[in-house]
């Protein structure tokens, strides 16, 4: 498009160019009008395919965002740093991201990332019901914090959120029940660029008294007495003098706040970033935090009710139980039925758990995840032995090489404790325990020369960067991590899969294996499923070919040399320490990865020369001995 766009206005005379293509906005509705068919005539949804991301293979070098800036596209916290998810609510699986492509050295434009992939979701009956029992009829009328009084009181609210949040709606369903109510209801709505992910907000006030009408739907600077923030950045707006309004106030406005983070363009671009915490901190300080509520109900919305599109209405049900509402639940399910004819009856259920979840905020507890390096430990431990021939021999091999690290290591802290375990488990399952031995053995080399004042930083970096250099994404290693354990569960969850009720995933993979056979190299174009690269995660032989990932095999020896080639003397402990930290600059596969690779050496070495030679520590072991270190 781009391209016949520039060719077309650099002509001359009067252009035309129609795009022929159907919109996708209508497209879509169109599909979700087939499914909502089909589901009133079955009850269920047989057959449901999506777009996956495997966060254990994406490498987070952001090409796809990068290139497409889909706001279906998300960002996730994981125990290897950040990484790219698909966003189930507003994924529409046109399959963009996949096409993502990247040049080779000899010009050809390839596919660069395995970690995409088709998943379809199979079901054989209606999906049953998976909420605990929440006694959801029992909920008590709340005290309302702001009692509107005859006389001309006013209550006001701003509602922040981006396009595709439901902002206009929950507007919608406040305007009916204020009016329902008896209220002369004012109100403005931002659309902007909303169906682009940009912001929106809605500002609404009630009049008790006709006679008090001068005035307009714009909240006054620091009049609001509710904010509503579906969206935790475009809540901060509201506090920021430097924007067209000032809405909150800490002696007035209480807030109720959705801590998920919704990427912006520029964050998914690596340009910027937020954090949802701070964010909240600052946005109380500013409003009344007795009077205020936060917490991620996205993950909420989508683990118990199958999308995050119901968060407005869960929110809303927040803000009615905590009395910052002024109308009755009556009047707000009269509002949802009359506002949302379709899905009324999920958006009502919404609504009254935003309810349960403001009078027992533990009503829903996350599941647990390991929290400790021995959590961890019994956790790969018992996976092990559930999914392994010889299952007690591995987990028994994992768990005595774990506890001779962290004994030979006692003094680091319990979050380096937690990452060292959990290499250690990746290593033996990239190749074998003795490959993960020698991990161990250069990272106490490291460990017994670094300072316990600065909190074994250099160990700590060391634990991450040389883990990353030593798990080389090869063809196995991928293959294994598209079809272990870990992934399948994390999958039925996510995608709300049950087993017992009939459910079945199946898996199509975005892969394109390379293989190098001396100065030849052999690309495959193919779509795998998982029982392919359950034969392919067998192959570790496969490394034993000569030249095989080559150039990431050197990568990682040149990384081990510089355990031995820097010093961790007081005066250069911080440069040490951002030296060992080189590998987090290096990330994608081939294409994407060698130009980082050539960039980063180049630099490590332009900086070692500047940095004096490390002493040789007369306590190191025999293991460390039998090393020759480089000297600068």
């Amino acid at each position: 498009m781009r391209s016949v766009l520039e060719k077309t206005i650099l002509s001359d005379g009067v252009k035309i160019v129609i795009a022929d293509k159907e919109c996708g906005i209508t497209y879509h509705r169109k599909e979700f009008k087939r499914e909502r068919q089909i589901i009133k005539e079955k009850g269920y949804l047989p057959k449901k395919t999506h777009m996956n991301i495997t966060p254990e293979v994406c490498e987070n070098c952001l090409e796809c965002t990068k290139a497409t800036a889909c706001p279906g596209l998300s960002m996730i916290e994981t125990d290897y740093g950040r990484k790219i998810d698909t966003d189930l609510t507003l994924c529409v699986n046109d399959g963009a991201c996949v096409r993502v492509t990247a040049s080779t050295e000899a010009g050809e434009m390839v596919k660069p990332c395995p970690s995409f992939e088709q998943v379809t979701v199979l079901r054989k009956k209606r999906r049953r019901y998976r909420l605990p029992h929440m006694a959801l009829d029992k909920l008590p009328d709340p005290v309302r914090a702001h009692p509107m009084k005859i006389g001309g009181e006013m209550w006001r609210v701003h509602l922040a959120g981006v396009g595709g949040m439901g902002i206009g709606v929950v507007g919608a369903i406040l305007t009916r029940a204020g009016h329902k109510e008896g209220y002369t209801v004012l109100f403005q709505d931002k659309k902007g660029l909303a169906i682009r992910n940009g912001g929106v907000f809605s500002q609404l006030t009630f009049v008790n008294d006709d006679e008090s009408i001068a005035t307009t739907g714009a909240i006054p600077y620091g009049q609001a007495d509710l904010l509503l923030g579906v969206d935790i950045l475009e809540a901060a707006r509201a506090i920021d003098p430097r924007e067209q309004f000032r809405v909150a106030s800490a002696d007035r406005t209480a807030a109720v706040l959705n801590l998920h983070k919704q990427p912006t363009v520029l964050t998914l671009l690596g340009r910027s970033d937020f954090d949802p915490e701070g964010l909240r901190q600052e946005i109380y300080e500013h409003c009344r935090e007795d009077l205020s509520y936060s917490r991620n109900l996205s993950e909420i919305c989508e683990q118990r009710l199958g999308s995050k599109q119901f968060v407005n209405i869960m929110m809303l049900g927040v803000a009615y139980q905590m009395g910052l509402i002024p109308v009755s639940a009556w009047s707000i399910a009269w509002a949802i039925k009359d506002s949302l004819r379709r899905d009324h009856r999920k958006n009502l259920k919404a609504f009254n758990i935003g309810r349960k979840l403001a009078l027992e905020p533990r009503a829903l507890p996350r599941k647990p995840e390991p929290e400790t390096w021995l959590h961890l430990v019994t956790n790969k431990g018992k996976i092990l032995r559930k999914t392994k021939f010889f299952g007690r021999t591995h987990a028994d091999g994992f768990e005595k090489l774990v506890q001779f690290a962290t004994k030979s290591m006692r003094d680091l802290p319990e979050e380096s404790k937690y990452d060292l375990t959990l290499r250690i488990y990746d290593l033996s399952q990239y190749q074998d325990v003795a490959y993960a031995r020698r991990y161990v053995d250069l990272v106490r080399g490291v460990y017994r020369r670094d300072n316990r004042e600065k909190r074994f930083a250099a160990t700590h970096a060391v634990i991450w960067n040389l883990a990353k250099a030593m798990l080389i994404k090869d063809e196995p290693y991928v293959a294994y991590l598209l079809t272990r354990y870990e992934k399948k569960q994390r999958d039925l969850a996510k995608y709300a899969v049950d087993v017992a009720n009939g459910d079945t995933l199946v898996y199509r993979h975005h892969t394109s294996p390379e293989f190098n056979f001396g100065k030849f190299r052999i690309r495959l174009k193919i779509t795998t499923t998982d029982w392919q690269l359950n034969l392919v995660r067998q192959m570790k032989w496969w490394r034993k070919l000569p030249g095989w990932h080559r150039r990431e095999v050197a990568m990682r020896e040149w990384y081990v040399s510089l355990l031995d080639r820097v010093s961790l003397n007081e005066a250069n402990y911080a440069e040490s320490v951002r030296i060992f930290k080189c590998m987090e600059e290096v990330s994608g596969y081939r294409e994407v990865r060698y130009p980082k690779m050539d960039r980063v050496r180049t630099t490590v070495e332009a900086d070692l020369t500047r940095v004096p030679s490390v002493e040789v520590d007369i306590r190191r072991d025999v293991l460390d001995g039998l090393r020759s270190p480089t000297r600068v």
